[in-house]
């Protein structure tokens, strides 16, 4: 059984973590390309709570020395998790050991390892997203359409919520916000926030582009771009889908070019399985 969302159906029932099916990759002699098809796009949910100390073994040298700079528990345990996480899912599809797959994030700017991952030893087709917050660890795929997705935990007050609005939102995103009952604005800023940091995951740029230099819709609504005076194709080419982290947290998936399914499951269980 999976989680899924066909374009243009009723949105299904949000979840918890635990309630998200375990689903197995199917096995086939042509991997990737027959378990994914274009236009699909796979989200693989797991907690910090599965990380393990074996599972840094998995990291490569750039994974090794960010893991080094991690002061807090936490978020060493969500950065572990994810990278094992993306390995562990994108050798599932091509039939290998998560050690075979290995990722380059440099960036096209700078040349700095802080880049859109891109996947080495897989499919070259294969496009990824990694986010960790809270709770939350998520990874998206896809053959051949770029993706990006932001999790985040809900965990703001509405106070410190309104500090970052004139940074994140444009002048018509502020004022639906702040029209907004006190309570329901932390929430409603972590909708605008996911909608557009997961579209600049998806294009590549994260946030060296400004998030108040375009605009998406806000809660309540279908998540699509609604302005970018530089990039106005956008506006057609991006698709935003809300994703179902569970209680506590908000997640949003940008895909370019359109994505006819979406898939969530839970991959815990894929980690447990797995011997770094």
């Amino acid at each position: 059984m999976r989680v899924s969302r066909a374009s243009g159906s009723r949105p299904y029932q949000r979840q918890p973590l635990a309630a998200l099916p375990c689903v197995r990759s199917p096995a086939h002699p042509s991997g990737l390309r027959a378990a994914l098809e274009r236009g699909e796009c796979h989200i693989w949910w797991a907690s910090p709570d599965d990380c393990r100390p074996d599972l840094v073994s998995l990291l490569d040298g750039v994974e090794h020395e960010r893991f080094g700079r991690l002061q807090r528990s936490r978020d060493r345990e969500r950065f572990v998790v994810g990278a094992a996480l993306a390995r562990t899912m994108v050798a599932g599809y091509v039939g290998t050991s998560p050690r075979d797959i290995g990722f380059d994030r440099t960036c096209p700017e700078c040349g700095a390892p802080h880049g859109k991952p891109r996947v080495l030893g897989g499919d070259p087709a294969v496009e990824l997203s990694i986010s960790h917050s809270g709770a939350r660890v998520a990874v998206a795929l896809a053959l051949g359409t770029p993706v990006g997705v932001d999790v985040e935990c809900g965990a703001r007050d509405a106070a410190g919520t309104l500090v970052l609005v004139d940074d994140v939102l444009r002048s018509e995103e502020a004022r639906r916000l702040r029209a907004l009952p006190p309570q329901d604005q932390a929430a409603g800023f972590l909708t605008y926030w996911t909608r557009k940091e997961a579209l600049l995951k998806a294009i590549g740029e994260g946030l060296r582009v400004p998030l108040a230099s375009f605009a998406v819709t806000g809660p309540g609504e279908p998540g699509r771009v609604l302005a970018w005076p530089t990039r106005p194709y956008m506006c057609e080419r991006a698709t935003l889908t809300d994703l179902q982290p569970g209680a506590g947290h908000v997640a949003c998936l940008a895909v370019l070019d359109g994505a006819r399914r979406v898939v969530e499951s839970a991959a815990s269980g894929r980690l447990a399985s797995i011997v770094a």
